[in-house]
């Protein structure tokens, strides 16, 4: 299925996948949706998501199912680089 991604504006977390083509604005959505989700941007357009893809941050089963039952899919993702010198000579 070809979907399009977007990204909140207030919590570069959160994000709405929905059929291609779409926008937040014109799918339905529930009245009580977190106000996070009021402001959205264009992370990705035209994403082939297919049930068996592996994705760094996107369960693409959820994101299918949830869009096949509300016409819309809301998902979280965050990414976590340490840095660090464990195991590494220090110069002294």
């Amino acid at each position: 299925m070809k979907v399009d991604i977007f990204r909140s504006t207030q919590n570069r977390t959160k994000y709405m996948t929905v059929p291609a083509g779409k926008t937040p604005d014109n799918v339905e959505l529930p009245t009580d949706l977190d106000s996070d989700y009021n402001m959205m941007t264009v992370f990705s357009r035209g994403l082939d998501l297919q049930l068996v893809d592996h994705r760094a941050g996107l369960d693409c089963a959820e994101v299918l199912r949830q869009i096949a039952s509300k016409g819309f899919a809301l998902h979280q993702a965050t990414v976590e680089i340490q840095i660090g010198t464990q195991g590494r000579p220090q110069v002294k």
